[in-house]
């Protein structure tokens, strides 16, 4: 009876097999995956803890391993029977291809999931204080006790065990793992439309306490969550817009030579080895065919990019997810062809001036999205701003400046002759994009307008693109 008595005390609240190792790993992320989900549990009870650490493990590692019951504590077995209904559902199998040996994506899950199961168990969450309740007494009072009521009491601790065991059903499990995994994959979508990594389901190359603010804020920020999923898109169009494109071959005619370059002959050539084939064949020996000399053209560099984006008040809303989402998207081509990149936002003033001369990190990327659409329309203030940049830093010289607005505003001849000799001084294009207005004013400083109308749609998107591209 005395060692069922110190049994008791010495199980543990975990229910995965675990290693110095894996503690360390989660201890990484602890704190931020608490922080995500401890607004929602808004009932405190002992099983939550563990019950992360485990998922962290279940996630993580590549064969996990359950406790026996025996050696787990009476009220945390609860957490062991509900690991076990979320390793078997298909879901999970699915999850688990993206988070296995992965601490960064194993902890967005971890936090992703136990804040659905909190939602899909709060009803049940009564129930299981009570359960808990009890067994702590229960075993509170055991020193007290001896023989028979020992025995009782054990007894009426392992029946409240199962009780609680009881309480969650397979079906609440399901739906909670089915919810977590649409949401993880949203969150790994905009990873990847973030910069974060290059395709979903690949390691997250991400400071983690970034990646786990991120999918907090993914869902409590419906705005922001658009935008994300809208960038994703443009930047997939950009992908095929730039494969579409027809390339220029890199080899230019130089002049006529002789050797035995085959698939070089000249016409006559080819017509000698139909009628003189003794001859062709000669020539061909002693290298006097005549053929074209090709010689590598060098490859013509393409300007920076600068984007002036008007995010004026008329642009709030699907107007400014478009606009935001077509300028954000051209970073991969600055990226691609190692072209500074520069974005100026605006509205009846300079709101926000960012250059880069590398790619940006995705909180820089972050930080563009959240600056909101308010106020009026100036177009010489990010003009000036444009060209401030471009005088100041030699390598934007040869600037492709795309000119963003939904609006029209006035425009100073003086300002326009100096912007006008700017053009030519620098060598710089201005490509203005007009969102549902006349582009009288715009035309005054634009080399190409594109008017659109009120349907912001791939196409419109595709023809800035192939501009830039």
């Amino acid at each position: 009876m005395l060692e069922d008595l110190l049994k008791i005390y010495e199980k543990v609240p975990y229910t995965v097999k675990k290693d110095r190792l894996d503690d360390m790993l989660f201890g990484r992320h602890r704190d931020r995956i608490v922080e995500k989900v401890k607004d929602k549990v808004k009932e405190a009870i002992p099983q939550f803890p563990p019950l992360v650490t485990d998922t962290f493990n279940i996630f993580h590692k590549p064969d996990p391993q359950f406790l026996d019951d025996s050696q787990i504590a009476p009220e945390f077995r609860v957490n062991k029977r509900v690991l076990e209904k979320i390793m078997n559902t298909d879901t999970f199998s699915e999850l688990k291809e993206t988070t296995t040996l992965d601490d960064v994506n194993s902890a967005i899950a971890t936090a992703i999931l136990t804040e659905r199961l909190y939602e899909e168990l709060k009803s049940k969450l009564g129930e299981i204080k009570e359960h808990t309740e009890k067994i702590q007494q229960l075993r509170n009072q055991l020193p007290g006790k001896s023989g028979e009521d020992v025995k009782q009491a054990l007894q009426q601790i392992e029946e409240h065990s199962r009780a609680l065991q009881g309480i969650v059903t397979q079906g609440a499990v399901s739906v909670a793992v089915r919810k977590a995994q649409e949401e993880f994959e949203k969150v790994q979508n905009a990873m990847v439309a973030l910069g974060f990594g290059n395709e979903p389901g690949k390691p997250v190359q991400v400071d983690p306490e970034t990646a786990i603010k991120l999918a907090s804020e993914l869902k409590s920020n419906e705005r922001l969550k658009k935008m994300v999923e809208l960038l994703g898109k443009m930047r997939n169009l950009l992908k095929s817009t730039a494969k579409a494109k027809p390339r220029k071959s890199m080899l230019e005619l130089h002049s006529i030579t002789s050797g035995r370059e085959i698939e070089r002959l000249l016409p006559s050539e080819i017509l000698k080895l139909r009628k003189y084939r003794v001859v062709f064949l000669r020539d061909y020996y002693e290298g006097r065919l005549l053929h074209y000399d090709l010689k590598r053209r060098e490859k013509e560099s393409k300007g920076p990019i600068v984007i002036a984006l008007d995010l004026s008040g008329s642009m709030s809303g699907a107007k400014e997810q478009w606009a935001k989402a077509v300028s954000l998207a051209t970073i991969d081509i600055a990226v691609k062809e190692r072209r500074p990149w520069a974005i100026i936002a605006f509205d009846a003033g300079i709101k926000d001036v960012k250059v880069f001369r590398k790619q940006p990190k995705p909180e820089d990327v972050l930080g563009i999205m959240r600056i909101g659409a308010s106020g009026g329309t100036n177009f010489e203030k990010p003009l000036k701003e444009a060209m401030k940049i471009v005088e100041d830093c030699r390598e934007f010289t040869k600037a492709d400046i795309l000119f963003i607005s939904d609006g029209d505003c006035k425009v100073g001849w003086e300002f326009l002759e100096e912007f006008t000799r700017f053009k030519r001084r620098r060598n710089v294009r201005v490509t203005g994009v007009l969102i549902s207005g006349i582009p009288r004013i715009m035309r005054m400083f634009c080399d190409e307008v594109f008017a659109l109308k009120e349907r912001l749609d791939d196409k419109a998107a595709e023809a800035i693109f192939q501009r830039l591209v």
